[in-house]
């Protein structure tokens, strides 16, 4: 494997006269020693990811090994392409049993020296998270903030300075003042919005990516997911579809036949996330499947059986699909911010614990499956821009839902 023993991540951003400059951070090839420092507190009891791992498996394990001082994983796909560990301080040890677990798996990797850990940044987040609501209220183009794992730092995008207001500004001036260095900034001036409206369907078994309705408002359908309680298989889409419609969901036939799903079990769309599921009436009529009806598009072939394996959390550089009815063309793009918090301009709601990636997705793909390698990843909320575009992730919706995605052993 090709070394590469420092990459730079230098951006100047100006908002409103003043100058952020994004610092470098020094990346340790694997098998580089470094100077020790402070060990993790459960090194020693961690055990290595399996063959076949997911982004959560690679987290959970460097979580586990550096302690309080671990601070992120990220994708990188060129220069020396893999995972990216950050690690406050790390050690010879810290290096020595990531290239080991990296080599079981056989992915690339390397460990790379930050100033902040994941604990510091979360606290961050979260004190503006609590804030952003009130910044944003009456704002044309709302601020949105989330974690930039390879950045080392919450990423706040603000609107520019003859676009924003002046609530929006002091947020933002306060930000900056009060978390020197742990917070940087991205001019964007495109308001976030749902994605409800309209198109494609598919005869049973039911599956992820297509078209449901109910009165007005029209979505896409996620993943099939079953309760943790009584294993009774529900239909996963976005919570705010909900919000429009909440009674009975439908969905065609490729004959044009109207058909019922179900109703509403439950929805969030609030500062704890952006999902709702719905019951599936006729299970055995619908014979719901682990499949996603993926369509032929930019980076993807049609596979309107696509197998859905596993399901994990979403990292920054990670390349993710999606396979929204509306678009009526599956695309790919790669996971950008992660932890993000935005206020949806058309609905005036503020939601939290969303992900945001470069993929496409137009109005009528809200609810629609985010996905790779047949891996669950989340479900599209919104969008803030062209091909920008805002979900949900799988692990915070089985949480909030109290189900678990459904996998298919085909």
């Amino acid at each position: 494997m090709r070394r590469n023993p420092r990459f730079a991540l230098n951006q100047a951003v100006p908002i409103g006269g003043i100058l952020i400059a994004v610092a470098s951070l020094g990346a340790f090839s694997l098998g580089q020693s470094v100077e020790r420092g402070q060990q993790g507190t459960r090194g020693s009891t961690v055990t290595a990811p399996r063959k076949g791992t997911t982004p959560n498996d690679i987290v959970e394990f460097a979580r586990g090994l550096t302690g309080k001082r671990f601070a992120g994983v990220w994708m990188v796909d060129s220069g020396d392409p893999g995972y990216r560990v950050g690690v406050v301080n790390p050690t010879a040890t810290d290096v020595i049993r990531l290239e080991a677990a990296f080599g079981k798996v056989g992915v690339s990797g390397a460990v790379v020296s930050v100033s902040h850990s994941e604990d510091d940044l979360d606290q961050v987040r979260r004190y503006l998270t609590a804030r952003l609501s009130n910044a944003n209220r009456r704002a044309p183009v709302p601020v949105s903030l989330g974690d930039r794992t390879d950045l080392n730092a919450v990423l706040i995008v603000t609107p520019t300075d003859t676009h924003s207001t002046p609530a929006q500004r002091r947020f933002v001036y306060r930000a900056l003042t009060r978390f020197s260095g742990r917070v940087r900034l991205a001019a964007g001036n495109f308001a976030p919005i749902t994605l409800p409206c309209r198109s494609v369907f598919c005869d049973p078994p039911l599956r992820g990516g297509v078209f449901v309705y109910g009165g007005f408002s029209g979505c896409t359908g996620g993943f099939i997911v079953r309760s943790r309680l009584i294993s009774k298989p529900y239909l996963l889409t976005a919570g705010h579809c909900q919000v429009l419609w909440d009674r009975t969901w439908l969905t065609d036939f490729s004959n044009g036949t109207v058909h019922r799903i179900g109703a509403i079990r439950n929805r969030r769309f609030d500062l704890l996330g952006d999902v709702g599921i719905v019951a599936i009436d006729n299970p055995a009529g619908w014979q719901p499947r682990a499949w996603v009806a993926v369509r032929r598009g930019l980076g993807t072939t049609e596979n309107f059986s696509y197998a859905i394996r596993s399901d994990s959390i979403p990292v920054v550089g990670a390349r993710v699909c999606v396979s929204g009815a509306a678009s009526r063309a599956s695309n790919c793009g790669v996971v950008t911010r992660t932890g993000v918090t935005v206020t949806f301009a058309d609905l005036g709601v503020t939601v939290a614990n969303l992900a945001e990636a470069s993929f496409c997705a137009q109005p009528g793909d809200s609810g629609a499956p985010v996905f790779s390698s047949h891996v669950a990843y989340g479900t599209v909320s919104g969008s803030r821009g062209p091909c920008i575009s805002l979900f949900q992730p799988v692990r915070v919706s089985e949480t909030l839902m109290n189900v678990n995605v459904a996998h298919d052993a085909g």
